[in-house]
């Protein structure tokens, strides 16, 4: 397993893990008789997270099969988990 393949499952986990996160209050939100409907911008965050990890996931395929120097693999999965760090946390 190369470096890249590793920082694309770390951060794919990751934002998974802060996409589940995420789903926590606005289950709590909904159990609540008489209350308003779940934000807009919690739920966005909460899907954005989500099929964020599950691209991130997917992209260890094309970054095994890939015949790019170890460097520049490295780098774009750094740049793609990056991306998506700052797509979760806006």
């Amino acid at each position: 397993m190369t470096a890249a393949e590793k920082i694309l499952i770390v951060g794919g986990v990751v934002t998974l893990a802060y996409g589940v996160l995420l789903g926590y209050p606005m289950t709590a939100l909904r159990m609540r008789s008489g209350a308003p409907p779940t934000p807009r911008y919690l739920t966005v965050a909460h899907v954005g997270a989500v099929i964020q990890g599950v691209v991130l996931l997917g992209l260890v395929w094309p970054a095994r099969m890939s015949t790019l120097p170890d460097g520049w693999n490295i780098a774009a999965a750094w740049l793609v988990v990056a991306s998506g760090v700052f797509i979760a946390a806006l």
